[in-house]
């Protein structure tokens, strides 16, 4: 797993910060529930801590557990206007759960703020536009 390293993740005290790259030692390892617990506790710690918001949503989404995908993916994009990442997840939560309104904006925002976002975020996109009928 690539991680862009921003100054919000810089900013982040010591403590969480260690437990974030555990959280994202034990994903890579395929360690689902110790990563999770990480990435809990690396929020727990400090709550303005967008990355760690947006790889557990991407956890969520793997899981197909869209609520709380959806939760930790707001809180990333709140917190960091520049989240492709968080947007991007967000869009493929939202449409999972056939919210094609904000399924449209999130991808968007992602392809806004990053024209070289991947594939899927164009995938996406066209998902929630043709299935709210918006050709």
């Amino acid at each position: 797993m690539v991680q862009l390293i921003t100054a919000i993740h810089l900013s982040a005290p010591e403590p969480a910060g260690r437990e974030y790259d555990l959280g994202e030692h034990s994903l890579e390892n395929h360690n689902l529930e110790d990563g999770i617990a990480h990435l809990k506790k690396a929020i727990e710690l400090h709550d303005q801590y967008p990355q760690a918001h947006t790889l557990l949503g991407m956890v969520y989404n793997e899981q197909k557990k869209w609520k709380e995908a959806q939760a930790a993916l707001e809180k990333a994009v709140q917190q960091d206007a520049k989240a492709v990442e968080a947007d991007f997840q967000l869009g493929v939560c939202l449409n999972q759960q056939k919210e094609f309104a904000g399924a449209v904006e999130s991808p968007n925002q992602a392809l806004q703020l990053n024209q070289d976002a991947p594939d899927a975020a164009h995938y996406e996109l066209a998902t929630a536009y043709l299935a709210s009928s918006q050709w």
